[in-house]
């Protein structure tokens, strides 16, 4: 999630990107909450909701990390500072931004569950 936040500012530093930030109570599964699963059937964070696209009146919500900052850089960086406009280059990002999504974070998902939330403690 902090690497959406990062996008966010950095475009907002070259653009004059602006947003809002809503906490969601993870203790009290506010994420499963009807109101919630409207815009994310799958009930989890991070979830980018666009009010401002100018090609639709209804919010845009976006979910999953990597959408979300594809979403971003192809909507609101129009100068290619984020992204890339040759095919090759794109491909290449695309290569290491599903890698991410389909090897590195589930494992990192799972350290972090066994480091945080275990009921016995594992050694690291």
């Amino acid at each position: 999630m902090a690497n959406i936040q990062i996008l966010l500012e950095e475009l907002k530093d070259i653009y004059g990107l602006r947003w809002t930030t809503s906490l969601i109570d993870l203790d009290t599964d506010e994420q499963k909450q009807p109101w919630f699963l409207a815009f994310n059937p799958n009930g989890k964070i991070p979830l980018l909701i666009d009010n401002n696209s100018s090609s639709n009146s209804d919010p845009i919500p976006v979910m999953e990390s990597a959408a979300e900052l594809l979403y971003l850089v192809e909507t609101y960086d129009p100068d290619h500072h984020f992204h890339f406009s040759s095919a090759i280059h794109r491909s290449q990002l695309l290569q290491w931004l599903i890698f991410w999504s389909a090897s590195g974070q589930p494992q990192q998902a799972g350290l972090n569950h066994f480091a945080r939330f275990a009921a016995v403690e594992v050694p690291c």
